[in-house]
């Protein structure tokens, strides 16, 4: 009757075997699959056939009986279609309210009401709202390393103060973004205001990897040769400098009178952080 899922779905009329008294169905079948957009009305010569394509779009459908059973893998298509954009736009909405509101504050209600969702499709897509908030942290990471990596922007050849200048461009550029590249900043800014219990992880996962970097770059220094305390204060110190841009938003927002900066404006702190550190670095160095 039919041949599994995916690739191509032949189904035979014949085969079916419904009663012909059925056909008055196929309009309401019709109806919804144009609603849906699946499929779109085709004249048909006799043709006892459907063809169903991976994209949901069915062709020649004939005006036979069978219709009503169709009419049931139209919907789970539709469903399936749905299922997969009503998830994205729960992690969207949840997002953008978890960054502004960090997670004791936001609510699962006003997540799915911003994503136009019924109240349970957290927990049918998620699992719960702890689940929904580590997929959102996964999700507004790779949002920032995509647009902003640690390394990027080097030139041939780099030394440390280039490698310093590009850690911190980057970190400063996911602060100060005000698209979805500085959600990342603005969850770490809430989260470390009102700790919970996936911070572990998210130092785990996000941040440590971060400072193994930081360390990889001191290392490289001719004549590095730090031991490892002194070794962590240094990663420290040079990620502090970064880090007060996002920590101490009240304060930066109330003495510049804004939000963000310019492009230039967050080159000059790179620059000024990298010759900072790396005279720091000189100084100390055994």
């Amino acid at each position: 009757m039919c041949c599994g899922c995916g690739g191509w779905l032949r189904v035979d009329a014949k085969k079916l075997g419904v009663p012909w008294e059925f056909n008055a169905a196929f309009g309401v079948v019709h109806f919804l699959s144009i609603e849906h957009g699946f499929v779109q009305q085709t004249e048909t010569s006799g043709n006892p056939y459907a063809q169903k394509r991976k994209d949901g779009n069915l062709d020649n459908i004939p005006r036979g009986p069978y219709v009503i059973k169709q009419s049931f893998e139209i919907l789970i298509l539709t469903m399936s279609k749905n299922k997969q954009t009503t998830k994205e736009r729960l992690l969207k909405a949840a997002c953008g309210i978890f960054a502004a509101k960090g997670f004791r504050e936001a609510t699962v209600a006003e997540i799915c009401k911003s994503a136009g969702a019924n109240i349970a499709a957290v927990n049918y897509y998620f699992g719960d709202k702890e689940k929904l908030y580590d997929e959102v942290w996964h999700c507004a990471f790779s949002l920032a390393t995509d647009a902003y990596p640690l390394d990027g922007g080097l030139p041939e050849n780099p030394g440390v103060e280039d490698h310093l200048h590009a850690f911190a461009s980057a970190i400063l550029h996911r602060i100060f973004s005000e698209n979805e590249s500085g959600l990342f900043a603005n969850l770490l800014y809430r989260e470390m205001a009102s700790p919970t219990l996936t911070l572990k992880s998210i130092a785990k996962d996000y941040l440590f990897p971060q400072s193994h970097y930081m360390a990889s770059v001191i290392k490289d220094m001719p004549g590095s040769g730090f031991d490892e305390n002194t070794l962590s204060l240094c990663i420290h110190s040079i990620i502090g400098q970064c880090a007060f841009y996002n920590f101490s938003r009240p304060l930066r927002e109330h003495m510049i009178g804004r939000k963000t900066m310019s492009e230039e404006e967050i080159d000059r702190i790179a620059r000024h952080i990298a010759r900072f550190s790396l005279g720091g670095l000189k100084e100390i160095q055994p």
